[in-house]
């Protein structure tokens, strides 16, 4: 497992011997999507295939990479980071049983990562919340993390069809343009996110909530006509910014004369 050790330890490492680095990434995402995308996974399937399944069960390697990290530099926190944990199921119980052997054991595993891309007719606000909480009952530090909310749906978008030719394409992205009801309902959604982590999370548990980019051509190396970001492409803020800001303010008033 030497291998597997150096693959661990050698960035982190980088960075800690590095006089101008050190000190500068307080969180490192040591496991980043380990479990299957089927919220119904069950079994030896929980965890995706990885060339160390040769070596080792999966939750072992997955473990030891938590080891190998506190080894190399104790002070980082920790994380595990993965998608689709809103719809809860068998995925969110693997993650939690993961945390409890962790925990039991003594491995440095010290928060979990939440990724957040979605299209906002998707967003599983009840699922959001229900398994928020959980996360939270582990005690483990929580990241809402790479956040972005796609506009890009029906009726709003026409889908020529995965067929249609290039031109046909760029003629319904041309048709694609963003209206007052889309930022609208993309507030809804983003302002939701932030404030039940705001409110759900106890201070001592908020590692940070964080967006996948800045502008609408930033996310997932998609079409920036999915307009999922706070800002557009000229760096204006969006509907969704400035009720995240308004929301940021209400909250901490209540919090200051609570």
């Amino acid at each position: 497992m030497d291998l597997f050790k150096y693959m661990i330890q050698t960035p982190i490492l980088h960075v800690k011997n590095n006089p101008q680095l050190n000190g500068s990434i307080k969180t490192w995402d040591i496991v980043n999507e380990p479990a299957l995308l089927s919220a119904n996974i069950s079994g030896t399937d929980e965890w995706k295939y990885s060339d160390f399944h040769r070596f080792m069960p999966a939750k072992e390697w997955l473990k030891l990479a938590f080891v190998y990290a506190h080894e190399a530099d104790p002070a980082i926190i920790k994380m595990l980071n993965d998608y689709d944990l809103e719809y809860g199921g068998k995925k969110v119980t693997a993650i939690l049983n993961l945390i409890s052997e962790c925990q039991a054991e003594g491995i440095p595993l010290h928060g979990i990562g939440w990724q957040f891309h979605r299209q906002v007719k998707n967003v599983n606000r009840s699922g959001f919340t229900s398994n928020l909480i959980k996360f939270v009952n582990t005690g483990l530090k929580i990241h809402i993390s790479e956040v972005g909310l796609s506009l890009r749906y029906a009726p709003y978008y026409i889908n020529p069809g995965e067929d249609a030719t290039k031109e046909q394409k760029d003629a319904a992205d041309d048709a694609f343009v963003l209206i007052e009801q889309m930022e609208t309902e993309q507030e809804s959604a983003g302002v939701f996110l932030m404030s039940q982590y705001e409110t759900l999370v106890p201070e001592a548990q908020k590692d940070c909530f964080t967006l996948w980019g800045y502008i609408d051509k930033h996310y997932k190396g998609n079409n920036p006509k999915d307009f999922a970001m706070p800002f557009n492409n000229s760096f204006q803020p969006k509907k969704w910014y400035t009720g995240m800001v308004a929301e940021k303010i209400r909250l901490d008033n209540i919090k200051q004369t609570g």
